[in-house]
């Protein structure tokens, strides 16, 4: 996701300059990718990685682009996520590192491509979010242990990008998604929103 706000901030830049920080942004990642620990949401991991990279196919058209959003993709999907968690991806039920960006990223890639295996996944990310509520009436809520490190210590937070609305939200996007909807609300820095008609369309 920072590697996306990195871009954001240069947007008023003209486009050569734009295209200079785009490029050194992917530099970046390129020499700081090695590691033996994996994430695989938004904050950290290919889900937000991705975008740097459709970011830099919406500027340049570039195949190999494209080509390199769908390899993220295909390894977070033969890594079992977000059914199977590791040590990069734990219980954690929010929209930054968790289920419900990975939901939003399958439907995205969907929209994309066209390609029925990540509608598919989506589905059972939603099944896997649902399953991960508790319901105390009238709430429905998640817990999640945001700490990586504190993987014992579980909070209901109520946050958009940490806690039940981030959940919510990735359930109401695959509902309106599904339903056809021509506008669906993207979160501010996702660069995937130009895939769906805008309001001021």
């Amino acid at each position: 996701m920072r590697r996306v706000n990195w871009i954001k901030r240069f947007e008023p830049l003209d486009e050569n300059k734009l295209l200079e920080a785009v490029f050194q942004t992917e530099k970046w990642v390129d020499q700081n990718s090695h590691t033996d620990l994996y994430y695989f949401g938004v904050c950290q991991g290919p889900v937000g990685t991705s975008r740097l990279f459709f970011k830099l196919y919406e500027l340049t058209h570039e195949e190999k682009y494209r080509e390199f959003i769908e390899q993220l993709t295909r390894g977070l999907l033969s890594t079992g996520a977000p059914a199977k968690h590791s040590e990069g991806y734990w219980r954690t039920n929010c929209y930054c590192c968790g289920a419900p960006g990975i939901l939003e990223h399958f439907i995205n890639m969907h929209k994309f491509t066209g390609k029925k295996e990540y509608l598919y996944a989506a589905y059972e990310a939603a099944e896997i979010i649902i399953g991960e509520s508790t319901y105390t009436d009238p709430l429905r809520k998640w817990y999640t242990a945001w700490n990586r490190h504190e993987p014992e210590k579980s909070e209901a937070y109520a946050g958009l990008y940490h806690g039940s609305l981030g959940c919510a939200s990735s359930l109401l996007f695959l509902s309106q998604y599904i339903a056809g909807k021509d506008y669906i609300t993207p979160y501010l820095e996702d660069p995937y929103k130009t895939l769906f008609i805008s309001k001021e369309e």
